[in-house]
C-alpha cells in the first residue's frame, strides 16, 4: 500500500514539475518577445521553446541568425556587433527605408540617397560596433526567482507527503 502511495506521489510530482518547467518557460518566451527590440518585426516571432527529456528541459531561443548580436552575446554585452566588420548590405538598407532616413537626411528619398544613407549607416556601424540589446538573459533572470520559489514549494510539499506516507508504514 505504502509503495503504491509513494509511487503516485513520483508521478504526481513530475506532473507538477513538468507543468512548472513548462509555465516558466512560456513565462520567460513572453517576456523575451516583450523585451526584443523592433525593426521589421522578425525577431520576436523567431523567439519560441522546445522542449527536451519528456519535459524536464526547455530551452527558450530566437531562432534568427542576428539574434547574437541584438542579445550582445558574441562579445560579452558591450556590444551587439563588435567593430572591425561592416555588416551585410541588405538588411542596413531595409531598415534605413523603414526609418525614412534618406528623406530626413538628403530630403528626398531615390535611390542615390538610400544607397548613401545604407553606407553611412554601414560605416559607423563597422567603425564602431552596435550596442547590445539583451531580451533572453534579463527575461531569464527575471523568472529564475519565481522558477526557485515554486519548485521548493512543489518539492517541500512532495517530501512532507512523502514523509507521511512512510510514518504510516513504521506504525
Amino acid at each position: 500500500e505504502s509503495k503504491k502511495a509513494l509511487q503516485v506521489l513520483v508521478a504526481a510530482t513530475q506532473a507538477a514539475v513538468r507543468a512548472q518547467i513548462a509555465r516558466s518557460a512560456k513565462a520567460t518566451e513572453a517576456e523575451a518577445k516583450r523585451l526584443a527590440p523592433v525593426a521589421f518585426d522578425r525577431l520576436r516571432p523567431s523567439i519560441g521553446t522546445t522542449f527536451a527529456r519528456e519535459g524536464l528541459e526547455a530551452t527558450v531561443s530566437a531562432d534568427i541568425r542576428y539574434a547574437r548580436w541584438v542579445e550582445g552575446i558574441d562579445s560579452a554585452g558591450q556590444y551587439g556587433r563588435r567593430p572591425g566588420k561592416w555588416p551585410p548590405v541588405q538588411p542596413i538598407m531595409d531598415w534605413v527605408i523603414l526609418r525614412g532616413l534618406p528623406a530626413k537626411w538628403f530630403g528626398s528619398d531615390t535611390a542615390a540617397s538610400r544607397a548613401s544613407a545604407t553606407f553611412l549607416v554601414r560605416r559607423k556601424i563597422g567603425l564602431r560596433g552596435t550596442r547590445a540589446q539583451p531580451f533572453l538573459f534579463p527575461a531569464y533572470f527575471k523568472e529564475v526567482p519565481k522558477f526557485q520559489a515554486e519548485m521548493d514549494r512543489i518539492l517541500t510539499r512532495a517530501a512532507n507527503q512523502a514523509q507521511a506516507v512512510l510514518g504510516r508504514v513504521k506504525k
